[in-house]
């Protein structure tokens, strides 16, 4: 996970379809490379040069709070992903301890059932991996630039804020997307499997 300045540029984009995003996250799992966010916060800031100092003092409160919330948010995530990797581990062993079986079967459909199961297992252990190990585009206020900013620093904290938290909403929204695909896939690889074990069985 890395937490980068409020500087930075966001790296949110519009994408065609969750698939498309589901597939780029999967290169999450090679170390270095960037995975793409939807871009689910499009609201644009508002100018707070005419704000008194308690206003801009509650706005800093509310995006710490946005932002501690946000961060607890991927942890959960992340927490979920571990788990569902878990499952699909030891769900991917039973499907290969029944090679056997579906080899033996009369026909081919079993055999294909079988072929399916194994890819929508395998596509949903890499998704959950990709959820837990890929770089997280998660921002936060760097204070050490903070120092070299014109005075009055409290607008410009805002605006910091502000930037820190459309950034991470969309990072939480996609690893939450990539999460729920990857569960809705292993599931079906469970259904797909038992429907070849029936076929091979019968």
């Amino acid at each position: 996970m890395s937490h980068s300045d409020e500087a930075s540029p966001a790296s949110a984009a519009k994408l065609p379809n969750e698939a498309v995003v589901y597939l780029k996250h999967l290169w999450g799992l090679v170390p270095g490379r960037k995975v793409p966010v939807f871009q689910v916060h499009t609201a644009q800031q508002g100018p707070v040069d005419d704000w008194t100092e308690p206003e801009l003092t509650l706005a800093v409160e509310e995006g710490r709070r946005q932002l501690d919330r946000l961060f607890g948010d991927v942890e959960r995530i992340r927490t979920r992903a571990q788990f569902l990797f878990t499952t699909c581990l030891g769900f991917l062993v039973v499907i290969f301890a029944g090679r056997t079986t579906m080899m033996n079967a009369k026909g081919n459909m079993a055999m294909a059932l079988w072929s399916l199961a194994l890819t929508l297992s395998g596509f949903g252990l890499l998704g959950s991996a990709s959820v837990i190990v890929a770089s997280k585009d998660l921002r936060a206020v760097d204070t050490v630039l903070l120092t070299s900013t014109d005075r009055p620093i409290l607008p410009a904290l805002v605006e910091s804020y502000g930037r820190c938290v459309q950034d991470s909403t969309n990072t939480v929204a996609t690893q939450l997307t990539v999460f729920r695909d990857a569960a809705w896939l292993v599931l079906v690889g469970i259904v797909v499997y038992g429907l070849a074990w029936l076929t091979a069985v019968v």
